[in-house]
């Protein structure tokens, strides 16, 4: 067996470059990483690669010892331009930094506070960036809105982050869930 796989030709269903800028935000070396899934050190170094692709099974196994939204590893099926870019920066680990983490982060725990209210709400990550929660209360299943994740600077200069709506209306910081979800609810109701 040759010392370097070819790229398989099915489509991965996994990020390889997030796999490792993960890995390395989590502070975790591909040892210590392919220890803690119970894999070999080999299949981890041939999915951050590129080489093989990760199962189901073993994103779940990653996202939970990497402490990462699954979404941030997955590759969105069908995206040709999102495979390009990540390959593109796939060796230069500074073009890929933690805001896409904290995006998916923060829209995912949206998401789930929102459908814990009863707000029907949906994490995608489109083929053209930014991800998204879209939301749509179930009396009104008619009237859909789109909110993203943003940062923006304080008068003291320093870099909050904030829901806001499709229309960029600003909700509320990140760090408030409760009252985004009362926001949001609050904004789905009116006609």
């Amino acid at each position: 067996m040759s010392a370097f796989r070819n790229r398989p030709r099915y489509p991965l269903d996994h990020e390889p470059a997030a796999v490792t800028y993960a890995r390395e935000k989590a502070g975790l070396s591909k040892t210590q990483l392919a220890n803690a899934c119970g894999v070999s050190v080999s299949l981890i170094s041939e999915i951050e690669g590129g080489t093989r692709n990760a199962t189901p099974a073993m994103l779940n196994k990653l996202t939970v010892v990497l402490n990462c939204p699954r979404v941030v590893l997955e590759r969105k099926q069908g995206s040709r331009t999102r495979h390009i870019e990540i390959d593109a920066i796939a060796s230069d680990s500074t073009a890929l930094d933690d805001r896409h983490v904290r995006v998916a982060h923060y829209l995912t725990a949206l998401q789930l506070r929102l459908r814990t209210a009863g707000v029907q709400a949906a994490y995608e990550l489109p083929e053209e960036w930014p991800p998204q929660v879209s939301v749509v209360m179930p009396s009104l299943s008619t009237h859909e809105d789109i909110i993203y994740v943003d940062s923006r600077f304080t008068k003291e200069r320093n870099l909050e982050w904030w829901f806001q709506w499709d229309w960029y209306e600003w909700i509320c910081r990140v760090d408030h869930l409760d009252k985004a979800v009362m926001r949001i609810s609050e904004r789905l109701q009116r006609p």
